[in-house]
């Protein structure tokens, strides 16, 4: 009996993505016809080429990212908070201003 409650969460599982990547590429094929050959005087693209520029733009803009990296200034650690830590420690009373706003705002902890 368990082995198929496996089955069926796996099936579920794949036809829920399966539908989900219908969907988005229809999404992105809808959007990109009704939007770009008015706008750019681009060509409209097929399904797969929507499904395509999805995951271009998946790959290139993010989404892979652990959810603390996604929101700059949320996570002490992140680049941009330690670039603007240096760069408050060569202006000792900007930085200090700067600091107590970043502290007060909830952007970083110190």
């Amino acid at each position: 009996m368990r082995v198929h409650k496996i089955i069926g969460w796996v099936f579920i599982g794949i036809a829920g993505a399966a539908a989900l990547g219908l969907i988005l590429g229809l999404a992105v094929q809808f959007l990109w016809n009704t939007l770009m050959p008015t706008i750019f005087d681009l060509p409209e693209i097929s399904y797969w080429q929507a499904v395509a520029i999805f995951i271009l733009c998946h790959l290139l803009f993010g989404g892979h990212q652990p959810p603390h990296q996604r929101e700059p200034g949320r996570y002490p650690g992140h680049p941009f908070v330690r670039r603007v830590r240096s760069m408050m420690s060569s202006m000792p009373e900007r930085g200090e201003r700067v600091e107590t706003d970043m502290n007060e705002s909830g952007v970083a902890s110190p």
